[in-house]
């Protein structure tokens, strides 16, 4: 089943894979999988791709600045690292 409402943006965890658990960006959708980007180990230059119906969609949404690339993987960096620490203290 696929996941619609997943868009450019979109804060979403791993449900399935060695990945499991793990917290990225969608930087963008392309045919049924999302290109994923968490700031450390896959940057804006070289996403992870993942299939839409192996992920699961918070609330929150990122704008992605493509002009500063460097400066997207360190604000996507600490946005992940706020909110594992967000969820951590509930």
């Amino acid at each position: 089943m696929e996941n619609k409402d997943i868009c450019k943006g979109s804060l979403v965890m791993s449900d399935k894979g060695y990945d499991k658990n793990e917290i990225y960006v969608v930087k963008e959708i392309i045919s049924g999988y999302a290109y994923l980007i968490n700031g450390t180990n896959k940057h804006y230059n070289k996403p992870k791709k993942k299939n839409l119906k192996h992920l699961v969609k918070f609330s929150l949404i990122c704008e992605l600045d493509d002009k500063n690339i460097k400066k997207t993987n360190q604000e996507i960096h600490k946005l992940i690292k706020a909110f594992k620490k967000a969820i951590k203290s509930l």
